[in-house]
């Protein structure tokens, strides 16, 4: 989304979005797929707005198992628009979450804890520095990548296979990767197959 001043509301902010996803877009043959934000209140109210908007067509998945539903607008000349936080800031956020340890992410049998990352931070053959856990810098961009870097997912799952009964590698293993690398795969996939592909994806993480 447009950075806003900070005194924006959510009503402004979602009209003036509207307004290029209606208007502005199909007339500069622009393909809009989704609508990033870095988590902000009103951004996120803006988003939803978005979400909502009436519209003669929507794509819709739904998993009774998980009771999840999802459904997005499908606009004329744009197709399929989703929401979402952008990966930096969506890793930055998961990171902040363990490390608070204000809420337990629970991972089936395991959890994602923060003496998980102090662990992995103290291995000889770490990407992490000492920094990136102790006395860390919330809004250090770079310590989240190498947080869910593939060579730090290599280490979880080295850690796994030293002891394959402890489940609790494997469930970080599971949060690293969502995180870090499903996570960007909107980046990758051809515009018209990433909507139902990563739908799908995050479905079967779920």
């Amino acid at each position: 989304m447009i950075p806003n001043n900070g005194s924006d509301k959510a009503s402004a902010i979602a009209d003036f979005h509207q307004k290029l996803l209606i208007h502005i877009a199909p007339q500069l043959n622009l393909h809009i797929l989704s609508i990033g934000s870095d988590g902000a209140l009103v951004e996120f109210q803006a988003q939803t707005m978005i979400q909502s908007m009436a519209t003669s067509e929507r794509l819709q998945m739904i998993d009774t198992r998980f009771e999840v539903t999802f459904s997005c607008p499908i606009l004329p000349s744009i197709g399929p628009v989703v929401r979402v936080q952008d990966p930096k800031h969506a890793k930055k956020t998961c990171r902040n979450v363990i490390m608070s340890g204000a809420r337990v992410l629970s991972l089936g049998r395991s959890t994602a804890r923060f003496n998980h990352f102090l662990h992995l931070s103290q291995q000889t053959d770490s990407i992490m520095y000492k920094q990136d856990v102790v006395k860390l810098d919330r809004q250090d961009d770079g310590a989240a990548y190498r947080a869910f870097c593939s060579s730090n997912l290599r280490n979880v799952y080295l850690q796994h296979l030293e002891n394959p009964e402890d489940e609790e590698m494997c469930g970080f293993f599971v949060l690293l990767f969502v995180f870090g690398k499903s996570y960007s795969i909107v980046i990758y996939f051809n515009y018209k197959y990433i909507p139902i592909i990563l739908i799908k994806i995050y479905l079967l993480l779920r």
